[in-house]
């Protein structure tokens, strides 16, 4: 068995490394609209395509609705199609974000 130089097991190592970075980021889609996923992506990565609200205009907005749960919850929402998906200890509620 042929025994791989330093040199040729650290190209391997690269070509390896660089073909999952490109894998990855072809398959990342930031959150636009719809936060799909919790962290709005596969990555979890909470960046948002969205730009009507940044840092300079968000001190001047305030809570739309609010739904009061039947008990704790820790879980962040997920948004799909209009629909915002929260859930509590005993239920998953869809709510309109229209």
């Amino acid at each position: 068995m042929r025994r791989l130089t330093g040199a040729a097991i650290a190209l391997s190592v690269a070509a390896l490394v660089m073909s999952a970075s490109v894998l990855a980021a072809t398959d990342r889609k930031a959150a636009g609209k719809d936060w799909p996923t919790v962290g709005g992506d596969k990555d979890n990565t909470r960046y948002s395509l969205l730009s009507q609200i940044n840092t300079s205009n968000v001190g001047k907005f305030g809570g739309a609705w609010f739904k009061q749960l039947n008990a704790t919850t820790r879980s962040p929402p997920v948004i799909g199609d209009g629909l915002m998906y929260i859930n509590d200890t005993k239920s998953i509620y869809a709510e309109s974000v229209q």
